[in-house]
C-alpha cells in the first residue's frame, strides 16, 4: 500500500511539474535568449510567457526597462528537449538578441518600423518579417534565415556567421561581411557590398546599382 501511494504521488509530481505555467509580463520591446533555449514569438492582446518541461522550473526571466532577458539557473545540465519556452508580445518589438546556441522562431510575421536582429554563438533566428529598416547582425557562427519584406536592411555578417536572407526582399541593402561569413540576400534597387578576409556575398533581384568593394579573399557574385 505504502509502494502504490509513493507511486501515485510521484506521477502526481511529475504532472504537476510538467503543466504549463503561464505568468504575465510587463510591457518589452527587446529579447535576449541564452543557454540554447528554443523561444516561440506569438502576437497576443497580454504580455506573458509560457514554460512547459521537465527544467521549466530552472527557466530564469526578467524584464528591466523593457529588456526581456531568458535564460537557465544551471546551463550545463540543461539539453532543448528539456524545455519549451513560448513569448506572447503585444507591442512591436525593436530587438532579438539570440545567443549561445539558442533559437527563436514564430509562426506569425514580426512587423514594425525598426527592427533589431542578432545572432552570435551558433545562435539561430529563423522569422517571417516586414519592416521598413531592418539592422541584422550575425557573427561567430550565429545564423540569421528571414522571409518577408524590407526597404532597408544593414547587414554585418563575419566570424564564421550565415545570413540566409534571399527570401527577405529588400529594396536597398547595405552590407558587410568577412572572416568567413556567408551571405545571400535578395534586393531590387541598390545593393554596396563590403566584403573581406573570405567572406562572401551573393546577390539575387537584379538591382539597378551596384557598390561592390573586396578584400583579400572577399567574394561577391549574382545569384545563379
Amino acid at each position: 500500500m505504502k509502494k502504490i501511494t509513493f507511486l501515485f504521488l510521484l506521477a502526481s509530481t511529475v504532472m504537476f511539474a510538467q503543466e504549463p505555467t503561464l505568468k504575465k509580463l510587463g510591457d518589452f520591446n527587446t529579447i535576449k535568449l541564452f543557454n540554447g533555449l528554443t523561444l516561440n514569438l506569438i502576437k497576443s492582446n497580454e504580455a506573458s510567457i509560457q514554460l512547459f518541461g521537465e527544467k521549466a522550473n530552472d527557466v530564469v526571466y526578467k524584464n528591466i526597462n523593457g529588456m526581456l532577458k531568458i535564460s537557465m539557473k544551471f546551463p550545463e545540465t540543461f539539453s532543448a528537449k528539456d524545455v519549451s519556452v513560448t513569448v506572447y508580445f503585444t507591442d512591436d518589438l525593436h530587438t532579438i538578441d539570440a545567443n549561445e546556441g539558442s533559437i527563436v522562431q514564430s509562426s506569425d510575421v514580426l512587423k514594425g518600423q525598426n527592427l533589431e536582429l542578432r545572432v552570435q554563438e551558433g545562435a539561430h533566428i529563423n522569422l517571417e518579417i516586414k519592416a521598413k529598416y531592418l539592422s541584422l547582425k550575425a557573427i561567430s557562427g550565429g545564423i540569421l534565415t528571414l522571409d518577408g519584406e524590407t526597404i532597408n536592411q544593414s547587414v554585418e555578417v563575419n566570424t564564421g556567421g550565415i545570413y540566409e536572407g534571399y527570401n527577405l526582399s529588400s529594396v536597398h541593402t547595405d552590407i558587410m561581411c568577412s572572416t568567413g561569413g556567408q551571405a545571400g540576400v535578395h534586393v531590387t534597387e541598390d545593393l554596396d557590398a563590403n566584403v573581406r578576409f573570405g567572406g562572401a556575398v551573393t546577390y539575387k533581384g537584379n538591382p539597378n546599382a551596384i557598390q561592390k568593394n573586396k578584400f583579400l579573399g572577399g567574394k561577391i557574385k549574382a545569384y545563379k
